[in-house]
């Protein structure tokens, strides 16, 4: 494979749309639409396995959501609070305080375990199903910071998808009124997050509407095109994908900071998933790589940048 050349994007930097500043997730429609997603990607794709795999890992999520009990959320003038402040409420990990992110991951546990799971995984399914609290949170907290050793990355898989929907139902219960930008807007204002990738669309919201998807919550927020989501430099951008693609997933390069993120098109693709079309383009991940640009947030599933 390889990269075309930069596609110049026709929209102004100064055009963004008029749009909902944030947008929680959806809890209840979430995960199971993105299982199907991963379901459709994984049809003929060099990665099928690995993405019928994801598949299953998003219907456990959903099924999840049901095990997570309510509690654990700061209280309404907290977050206000840091509202008013422009902190986000939801920052840190202060939602691992409690059982509800290990109910959720004991949760998951089970559906992939009862689907057939390789031996490999159902040995890493039986360690974590077997490990103390303790020992468990300090696998949340490294998953959080992104700083996984090697030997932990299948444990740290399960221990992902927990906290996404532990993350996601919390953003779900706030109101999305009174946020504010965090880091002039490279930051998941809900969670301080780096975003996963960047979506442009629906048409009939316009053109240059664009939001980065949260990685951990599922939030997202409004970000202003031809702008670095790494850096925030407006200079040096430009946009490729790989020859013979449909454009719908390419990647937006900075020549300030030689990073890159994703930026997807629902104009393209109506039923994309931020998630699995992320993991269904490694290929140009691994092809900018080449090129010389740095990716500044890993995916969660993969823990590499």
């Amino acid at each position: 494979m390889t990269i075309k050349a930069p596609i110049a994007d026709p929209v102004d930097i100064g055009k963004a749309a008029s749009a909902a500043f944030l947008r929680l997730p959806d809890v209840p429609i979430l995960f199971a639409r993105r299982a199907t997603r991963f379901a459709a990607l994984a049809q003929g794709h060099p990665m099928g396995g690995f993405l019928q795999f994801m598949a299953r890992l998003a219907e456990a999520q959903a099924d999840a959501v049901r095990a997570l009990k309510p509690g654990g959320l700061p209280d309404a003038a907290e977050i206000e609070e840091a509202k008013q402040a422009a902190m986000p409420p939801l920052g840190g990990d202060g939602l691992l305080d409690g059982p509800q992110w290990r109910d959720v991951l004991q949760a998951i546990l089970r559906w992939v375990a009862v689907g057939g799971a390789p031996p490999a995984t159902r040995q890493v399914i039986a360690e974590l199903q077997a490990e103390a609290p303790e020992i468990l949170d300090g696998r949340a907290r490294a998953v959080l910071s992104g700083d996984v050793p090697d030997l932990s990355r299948g444990a740290a898989v399960f221990v992902a998808a927990a906290l996404q929907v532990r993350w996601a139902v919390a953003a779900s219960l706030l109101s999305a009124d009174g946020f504010q930008q965090i880091d002039d807007g490279k930051r998941c204002p809900v969670c301080a997050q780096a975003p996963l990738v960047s979506v442009i669309g629906p048409a009939a919201e316009g053109q240059s509407t664009r939001y980065l998807h949260c990685r951990l919550c599922a939030s997202a927020w409004n970000y202003v095109r031809i702008k670095c989501a790494a850096c925030g430099s407006t200079e040096g951008i430009a946009y490729h994908a790989i020859e013979g693609s449909d454009g719908t997933v390419r990647a937006e390069t900075c020549d300030k900071c030689h990073g890159y993120v994703k930026i997807l098109s629902t104009e393209k693709e109506p039923t994309l998933d931020p998630m699995a079309d992320d993991l269904a383009s490694t290929g140009l991940d691994l092809m900018v790589a080449e090129a010389g640009w740095e990716r500044p947030a890993p995916n969660p599933f993969l823990l590499t940048s």
